[in-house]
């Protein structure tokens, strides 16, 4: 299904290479009117000239995700990452993927382009020049897994992010994208933006059909403050007045809910969303909280109407 508007993975990906002196591209190609071809995709990444492609695995579409890196790999130095690639990181690096990230990405991305920039600058000039003070090996990047010489090697995974106010603001990378591949705007005027906010990362729950891998069982949050000023912006800037939250589990923590959502009032207009929470942590005070600040909708889980296989289930 075609995505109709930026993915807000990729925007924090390229946000914090591009915080890190980076210089990035992006071909979002799950948008509707973006290059399909693999010989246009190509092209694209040929006109860029870079040092690291980067490709985002699922499951789903890993397929497709396979049959472009075949193409691209002859030419060009290839990372996976995402959900897919976290799962079974061997698997993309006999597929072409020179390096796997496993987990979160922001960090991880950052030091290996750290490390290639520090390689091709040893390569130009002859000498060890490193253009950080910081910059390491690929041994000690947390989180990679990567092809040594022909051996493939899984270094320690990396700590989940806890400190998210930390990360560079991931609207900072939205020039990157080109709205002709998205089509007409939602509403007249309305610049491009993606869908949604991440406000917290990770699910205190242990459901069992869940891969908590990838986003982790610690339930890590941004300050009020940080996401109250992102919805300003998507509605000021942008003209977005109506997003969801894709927090794994948004209603976690009382407290937190509640200076949330004094903060999004705070912020001014009025928006609208909707967000994905457990009954659990969902009661009359809870709700009136995400009322007033504009909650339209919760989706909640109906795995089982079998109170024993919800048990069973976790």
């Amino acid at each position: 299904e075609p995505v109709r508007t930026p993915l807000l993975s990729f925007c924090h990906l390229a946000a914090q290479l591009r915080a890190g002196g980076h210089e990035v591209a992006l071909l979002d190609a799950s948008a509707p009117h973006a290059p399909h071809d693999h010989d246009a995709i190509a092209a694209r990444i040929e006109a860029f000239a870079p040092d690291l492609v980067g490709l985002h695995l699922k499951t789903l579409h890993v397929q497709p995700a396979y049959a472009l890196a075949a193409v691209l790999a002859e030419r060009f130095v290839l990372v996976g990452g995402g959900p897919h690639a976290t799962i079974v990181p061997d698997e993309p690096l006999g597929r072409g993927f020179r390096w796997v990230i496993r987990g979160e990405g922001e960090d991880a991305l950052v030091e290996l382009a750290d490390v290639i920039d520090a390689r091709s600058e040893v390569t130009a000039a002859g000498r060890a020049t490193v253009r950080k003070a910081e910059t390491g090996t690929p041994a000690e990047i947390a989180g990679l897994s990567w092809i040594d010489r022909g051996i493939v090697r899984h270094n320690p995974a990396r700590p989940f992010l806890t400190e998210l106010d930390r990360l560079a603001p991931p609207l900072s990378a939205l020039d990157l994208f080109e709205p002709a591949w998205y089509g007409e705007p939602p509403a007249p005027g309305m610049l491009l933006a993606p869908a949604g906010i991440l406000s917290s990362r990770g699910c205190p729950a242990a459901c069992t059909f869940c891969s908590n891998d990838v986003t982790g069982r610690k339930f890590r949050y941004r300050s009020a403050a940080s996401v109250a000023s992102e919805i300003a912006l998507l509605r000021e800037r942008h003209g977005l007045r109506g997003f969801s939250f894709f927090d794994d589990s948004f209603a976690v923590g009382r407290r937190r809910v509640r200076e949330l959502c004094d903060a999004i009032v705070g912020a001014g207009a009025p928006v609208w969303w909707t967000c994905t929470a457990h009954p659990a942590h969902l009661d009359r005070d809870v709700l009136a909280d995400m009322k007033r600040a504009g909650c339209a909708g919760v989706d909640i889980g109906m795995e089982s109407a079998d109170p024993e296989m919800l048990v069973r289930i976790g």
